[in-house]
């Protein structure tokens, strides 16, 4: 086969139109957002500040963090330059975690992307295994999008492409993050191509696992679980997967569902994947379906509390296109029970992009863009004190304010019980990676 490389002009620094695929299919950006209180005085340092050159630019995705608080991330571009017309293919980084609280960290470019096998342009945040492994998937360079393996080895980080995805019945554009089990498999949502002639004539997306082999240096073996169909079982996956017990996968689409004039493709779906009892297929049953004003549609970003109960961000809640988070509480006769915990409305501006669990049940997020179109903020929402009463939000951090770039891109509660994030610095910057205490 034949390896071709898409390069796809932009008028706009270190965008392409791949990243404005990306920014719709995550944050759904034909929303509104109503900022919150005022913000209270939080410290945001800048670990690094990304050059554009060898070491990153507009990081897309949120880092992640090994045991020992070391954070990893991708950039969108950066790195060579002579990938992607100059702007670069992007790069695989490290921060160092100092020993104490308020110490340096280290900033150490892992990789940089050719734009050919490795691909280009990742847009989301990778995994780690229990050997400090990096796994993660981009969305250029390659017909559908990869999965690749980084070992970490400082500048010596050894990248291997361990499955290309090939525009057909194991689907395309894979850019939520990978779920890793304990055996080591590796499951990704691809939002695009699957069953052909869905929808967009591009195929309503797939779920696929990916199994180590018995051997060292041997390939990975890939498996659709499901093809979405894009009608009532929704289509087009749009959160990252969300591990259950017993094997099962929760997860969101942004299409399929419920179909109304402000939903044409259907306004999405909450869904579970089951594996097989005794061999057979995978299983797929909808616990939810958003139904348009005033309930929401288009869910994505998809998190779960201890008990089991799921969360996530839905687009245009109501008539003025209003958004909002959920919370799905599964019952005892088997359904789940939807509730809203939180509404943002009344201005003009990105949805929420991101939230993730933090300690005592409290969920943080972050707003890429705010009322003005740009900047953004960080938020946390404090669940009620007794059972049946409000969430309480608050902003955290507004970076209309101040710190070293703009446009978060997503928070992880990491060392010294400080938020970890990137900033994407928009038209502004080429981005950061901070520390928000």
């Amino acid at each position: 086969m034949t390896i071709t490389k898409e390069v796809i002009p932009s008028s706009e620094p270190h965008k392409s139109d791949r990243e404005k695929i990306f920014r719709f299919a995550m944050a759904l950006l034909f929303a509104t957002f109503l900022l919150g209180s005022p913000c209270a005085a939080q410290t945001v340092t800048g670990l690094h500040i990304f050059t554009g050159g060898s070491d990153g630019a507009g990081p897309a995705a949120p880092v992640t963090a090994d045991q020992k608080g070391n954070l990893f991330g991708t950039t969108w571009n950066g790195g060579l330059q002579s990938c992607d017309g100059g702007a670069g293919c992007g790069t695989i980084f490290k921060e160092t975690a100092p020993s104490t609280s308020g110490g340096k960290w280290i900033f150490t470019r892992l990789y940089e992307f050719t734009g050919g096998n490795d691909g280009c342009c990742n847009s989301s945040t990778l995994a780690i295994d229990r050997e400090g492994r990096l796994y993660g998937v981009t969305n250029g360079g390659l017909p559908g999008g990869s999965v690749f393996q980084l070992t970490p080895r400082g500048s010596k980080s050894t990248l291997r492409l361990l499955y290309t995805f090939s525009n057909k019945a194991d689907g395309d554009f894979p850019f939520t993050p990978l779920v890793i089990d304990k055996s080591g498999a590796l499951y990704s949502a691809s939002f695009y191509w699957g069953l052909p002639g869905c929808l967009y004539n591009d195929g309503c997306g797939t779920i696929v696992r990916l199994v180590p082999p018995m051997r060292k240096g041997g390939a990975w073996t890939e498996k659709t679980l499901y093809q979405f169909r894009g009608g009532t079982d929704g289509g087009n996956p749009s959160s990252a997967l969300v591990p259950g017990s017993n094997g099962i996968l929760y997860g969101s689409t942004a299409s399929g569902g419920r179909v109304t004039q402000n939903c044409p493709n259907g306004c999405g779906v909450v869904f579970e994947v089951a594996p097989p009892r005794s061999g057979g297929r995978w299983t797929e049953r909808v616990l939810y379906t958003f139904q348009d004003a005033p309930d929401g549609a288009f869910p994505y970003a998809l998190v779960a509390d201890k008990s089991g109960a799921l969360y996530g961000l839905a687009c245009c809640h109501g008539r003025s296109s209003e958004n909002n988070i959920f919370k799905l509480t599964p019952q005892k006769n088997g359904t789940w029970h939807k509730t809203v915990i939180h509404d943002f409305s009344n201005s003009s501006a990105y949805p929420p992009s991101y939230i993730i669990f933090g300690g005592n049940g409290i969920l943080y997020g972050t707003i890429f863009g705010d009322i003005d179109l740009d900047a953004g903020q960080v938020f946390q929402l404090t669940p009620p004190g007794k059972s049946g009463g409000a969430w309480n939000f608050r902003t955290l951090y507004d970076f209309n304010q101040g710190g070293p770039s703009r446009n978060p891109n997503g928070v992880i509660l990491g060392k010294f019980g400080a938020l970890y994030g990137t900033l994407n610095g928009g038209d502004s910057d080429f981005g950061a990676v901070f520390e928000l205490n």
